[in-house]
């Protein structure tokens, strides 16, 4: 009997835990499908947190929609609502609104009234809208020199945590971004050289290597197109000279008026065509390379020619030669390529988001690893007006002058534009530096449990790998985190990983 009495007393303690259990699931579970906010903060009706498909309005509110937020204001993430009307964050607003006085006291100001107004972070102990934590997203529209504020636990924790803080240094920097860049010719004094007429190569007077002067002999060709073009010059000359006697001779007073008009028009149109006919033989020869001197021999000897001669038309250096003697050379055929070595381009290859700084004119310092311990010297004289599609890279060129002979064509390197005149600068080492979501940040002690995390502006400078340069956002007295700002950056980004105001 008393083991059965035992059995059935187990059996309702099973019972009653059961349904205790039971109960304080199906209670967790409403509490966690349907939160239940104050809709105002001079309202005592409830709401509930909700997505658009199970919207009450029919479309879409402020609760369910970010786009339809007040813009400035801070919203609650845990609790659906505003900040400034979240009572459960804020316990205060809901105290300040049951009370209908508004009694300002004797000798208060605007600013300290302003200043009591302001939402404080219960969890963090930092005004709401400063809170690192609970707002991370702040940081984004934050200018230069302000920040959102980290509160620690205890006066201990940063000396727990290693942090330690020290005062910016200063250095002197020269604002300039950094490149790729290669050595090309001037483009602009390249040139080839090729025949006008084709015939055989004659005679060959330079090699690749040799400097030659503006109108300088390079080789000779020996054409049967020549002889006859030459042949028909002389004609001409011979023809011009005929009819410019007839003319003469038929303008004579004495047979002024025995000659019909339309005779002396006659004679004075044939000289005319005997003139272009003449002009348009010594163009030709001139184009095929002929001196005014050579031609004047020419007329003097009376003797066709089949030789022409190519010549340098500017001062430079033959870099290339495809020109063999008893070669028969056409029309276009690049025999020779001349280059003038006495400028020399630095094509330059430049970061998108630095090109924006780029002008024309600005020096430029670029090094090669083939040619150590030395650097050369340019200047802006071109900046591409589009972004390379497959390095997303924006082109320019230097001009270098008077290069050394070692400076080649094809050489890779490193450039440095120079964006303006070197300045002082305040500096942090590089372990300071912290970068949330690209945007570049140092932490700043303002108390002892007190940090603020400062938007910075990069110096646009090479900087040593120990240092940064900063033209914008810190003084020289700030207390600037210098070991263990990943800690701080950790702090900071808490409630991505869920544990803002939330954590309790």
């Amino acid at each position: 009997i008393m083991k059965n009495k035992i059995n059935t007393i187990t059996k309702i303690m099973a019972l009653i835990l059961s349904y205790s259990y039971l109960s304080a699931c199906s209670e967790k579970k409403t509490s966690e499908q349907t939160q239940i906010m104050p809709k105002g903060a001079h309202s005592s009706e409830q709401i509930e947190v909700h997505s658009k498909a199970n919207c009450p309005s029919g479309s879409s509110c402020a609760i369910c929609d970010p786009s339809k937020r007040e813009a400035g204001r801070l919203w609650c993430k845990e609790h659906g609502v505003y900040e400034d009307e979240c009572y459960i964050c804020h316990p205060e607003i809901k105290q300040k609104a049951k009370s209908k006085k508004s009694v300002k006291p004797h000798g208060s100001t605007h600013a300290t009234e302003k200043k009591k107004n302001v939402l404080m972070c219960k969890e963090h102990g930092v005004p709401e809208g400063e809170c690192a934590i609970c707002h991370p997203d702040l940081a984004a529209s934050l200018p230069a020199g302000q920040g959102l504020k980290i509160k620690l636990s205890t006066k201990n924790s940063a000396a727990l945590a290693g942090i330690d803080v020290a005062t910016p240094g200063t250095a002197t920097v020269v604002p300039q971004v950094e490149a790729f860049c290669q050595i090309d010719y001037n483009q602009d004094r390249v040139t080839s050289i090729t025949p006008m007429l084709a015939g055989v190569i004659d005679t060959l007077l330079v090699t690749p290597g040799k400097q030659v002067k503006k109108g300088e002999l390079l080789a000779t060709i020996r054409s049967t197109k020549l002889a006859e073009l030459t042949f028909n010059y002389l004609a001409a000359i011979s023809a011009e000279k005929k009819a410019r006697l007839n003319f003469e001779r038929k303008k004579l007073p004495a047979l002024n008026k025995i000659v019909p008009q339309r005779e002396i028009e006659k004679a004075e149109a044939e000289w005319n065509i005997a003139k272009v006919t003449y002009s348009g033989y010594h163009q030709q020869l001139i184009n095929i390379g002929f001196t005014e001197n050579e031609l004047a021999a020419l007329k003097i000897s009376r003797q066709p020619t089949s030789q022409f001669s190519l010549r340098a038309p500017f001062a430079g250096t033959i870099t290339k030669r495809d020109a063999a003697l008893g070669q028969l050379a056409h029309v276009g055929d690049s025999l020779f390529t001349l280059v003038d070595l006495s400028t020399m381009w630095l094509e330059l290859s430049i970061p998108s988001a630095d090109a924006a700084h780029i002008a024309l004119g600005m020096p430029v310092s670029a090094t090669f690893e083939s040619i150590p311990r030395k650097s050369f010297n340019a200047n802006i004289i071109w900046i591409d007006t589009e972004i390379d599609p497959k390095t997303r890279l924006v082109h320019a060129r230097g001009l270098i002058r008077n290069p050394p002979s070692t400076l080649r064509k094809g050489l890779f390197g490193q450039a440095r534009i120079q964006l303006a005149a070197p300045k002082r600068l305040l500096t942090v080492p590089a372990a300071a530096l912290q970068k949330i979501n690209g945007i570049p940040m140092v932490f700043i002690k303002k108390g002892d449990m007190l940090y603020s995390a400062t938007r910075v502006t990069l110096a646009a400078v090479a900087n040593p790998e120990s240092t940064i340069a900063i033209e914008q956002g810190i003084s020289p007295t700030d207390q600037i985190v210098v070991t263990g700002s990943y800690i701080m950056r950790s702090e900071f980004l808490k409630s991505l990983l869920g544990a803002g105001c939330a954590d309790d």
